[in-house]
Formats: structure tokens, sequence, C-alpha cells
């Protein structure tokens, strides 16, 4: 993935040509193997070649957004008519292996091309609603269909720059295309939970306890601009939670980060913070977990807020590409309000 991620600077008879090495390559190692063993089974044969030509098709997929963000170009850049005719040879309504990676992730590839194609020719969308059109048009398999669904629809839900217009229509595309009734309470929930975050409202005073186990009501921890984000499932999620955390602590002494678990028994809670080297004092659980309406087990997410405990940004994510920006502007509104005092 590495060596591929310079091939995208290439022009487009460049990159073919790589993508066309690659293929002769794979191709040659099957071939060798076919004449080493006993017969292989058409599903067996299937399955190589989804993963001999899926990754190279994906990659292919990328290419046009790729090249373009690498490139600083202002537009896609112009491709031949034949660039996608590989897509003549993909039957995305029976491969058998529809929950395998490699097929899962060429199907994303190719409708978020499609939706990004939409995007710059013809529409005011964004590209989630236009993603979500593409989903209930194209994807054959049910439970596939209803996960990438509900995974999109999250997005449209966390985008700022989604209009209220965007929201209704990503909405009703998902309700009228989603056959999974878990997964539409799962969405439910997560709108309960975005509208317990509306920006301008106080934060919830909610009653937490730290790892001493003293408990405290939310609010009355707010001394300074704060960000409380809630921790992950997964130790690998949680590591890279705690890196990120890390770091912009040291970037933004003047803010305090505040962890939020209600998923952890109490045991495994002290353990990771220990091992992850996070700061004790700025770590919480929720005292009654069962009772969380503040944060979605499904999504780690985030919200900031200024000294006073006034939500100034629901439901983000400290990793999102402008989530510092949003550090940024809160640390010098409050500058600027100061001066403007003085």
């Amino acid at each position: 993935e590495k060596l591929f991620y310079g091939y995208y600077r290439l022009n487009e008879a460049a990159f073919s040509k790589k993508i066309d090495s690659f293929k002769r390559l794979k191709n040659i190692q099957y071939k060798q193997f076919k004449e080493g063993t006993s017969k292989q089974s058409k599903k067996f044969n299937t399955l190589v070649n989804t993963s001999i030509y899926f990754p190279l098709y994906a990659k292919k997929e990328m290419y046009a957004i790729k090249n373009k963000q690498l490139n600083n170009l202002k537009k896609l850049p112009n491709l031949s008519q034949d660039f996608y005719d590989f897509r003549n040879d993909i039957d995305l309504k029976t491969n058998p292996f529809s929950n395998y990676y490699t097929f899962k992730n060429y199907l994303w590839n190719y409708l978020y091309n499609v939706a990004i194609y939409k995007k710059e020719t013809d529409s005011l969308y964004q590209v989630s609603t236009l993603l979500l059109q593409q989903i209930a048009k194209k994807v054959a398999f049910p439970k596939l269909k209803n996960e990438m669904l509900q995974k999109t629809y999250y997005g449209s839900l966390l985008n700022d720059k989604c209009s209220k217009k965007d929201k209704e229509i990503a909405h009703r595309i998902f309700i009228e295309n989603c056959t999974d009734g878990k997964r539409k309470k799962e969405i439910d929930k997560l709108i309960a939970i975005i509208d317990a975050q509306k920006k301008g409202t106080p934060f919830p005073d909610i009653r937490i306890k730290n790892v001493a186990d003293n408990v405290f009501n939310a609010t009355n921890i707010i001394t300074k601009n704060t960000v409380f984000y809630s921790w992950p499932k997964g130790l690998n999620q949680i590591k890279n939670m705690a890196k990120r955390v890390n770091y912009l602590t040291k970037k933004y002494p003047n803010i305090r980060f505040i962890g939020l678990d209600f998923q952890l028994d109490n045991y495994n809670w002290k353990a990771y913070i220990k091992a992850t080297n996070l700061d004790a004092k700025n770590q919480f659980q929720l005292v009654n977990k069962n009772n969380n309406h503040i944060f979605s087990p499904e999504i780690s997410s985030a919200v900031i807020t200024d000294k006073n405990g006034v939500i100034v940004s629901g439901f983000t994510h400290l990793s999102y590409s402008n989530f510092e920006k949003k550090l940024y502007n809160l640390e010098n509104s409050q500058v600027n309000m100061t001066l403007t005092k003085k």
C-alpha cells in the first residue's frame, strides 16, 4: 500500500501500466500454484480471482480522487473512456464472497468514486448523501446493504457540512432501504444522542466517578475549555485514542481533555489508563452505565464545551480532520473577547 501511494501521482497511462504489471505478476504466481497442485474447484478459482483483481480494481476506483489530491488539481483528471472498462467484468449481484473484505473494499471504493463524480459534476448534495443513493440503488446483498447504509448514514449525521435538507434526504433513503430493525433502532438512539449534544446548550449534568471512586456531577469539573470524549471498544482503538489524547493535551495545554468510559469493568478501565499513560485525574466512568444517553456505544465521539460548560461543538471526534481547527477557533475567539473587553 505504501509503495502504491506514490503511483497515484502518475498520469493515467503510467498508472495503468503499474496496475497491469501487478496483475501479470499475480496471475503468474497463481498459474504456478495451479500447475503444482490438484484440480481446483470453481468456487476456489472465484475466490482467488477476487483476491487478485478486486484490490487492483479498488485502486483504479481511487485513482481519480487521489490524483486530484496529490497533484493539487482543481478538478478530477479527465480519463479515457476505457479506464473503467473492468467494471463490465464485475457482477456485483452474484459474487459468493460478498462478506469477504476484498470484495467489500472494492464496493466501497466504487460507489464512493461514483458519488464523488456526481458531486463534482452536477449535484448540490453532500457526498455522503450521494453515496447513500448509490448503495440503495446498486448493492444487492441485504446484509451488506444494511451495513453500508448504516455506516454511510452515520457519516451524514456527523458531517457539519450537511445541510438540514441533506440530512432529511439521507434519513429518508436510510429508512426506506434498510431492512434491519436493529440497525434502525441504533440510528434512532444516535439521533437522540446528537440532540442531547446541541451547540449552545449546557453539557448534560451526568454523574461520573474518578479512579478513586469519588462521585461528581460532570458540570462541576468544568473550569476551563473542555473536551469530553468517550472511550471506544477494543484494545487497539483504546491505544490509538490514548496516543491522540496525549498529543492533543501537549499541544493545547489550556484545554482539558476528559475521558468518559461507560463500557469497561472498573479493573480493566484502571489498568488501561495506566498502560496507555493517560492522566488519571482526567479519566472518569459513568456511575449509571445503563442510563447513558450522552454517548453512543457504537461510535466513540467527543463534545467540546467552553469554560462555562456550554457546548461549542457536539458529536465530533478527536481524529476528525477539522477537530483541531475547532479547538483553535475556540481558543482564539476567547482571546479576542478578552482583548475586546480590555
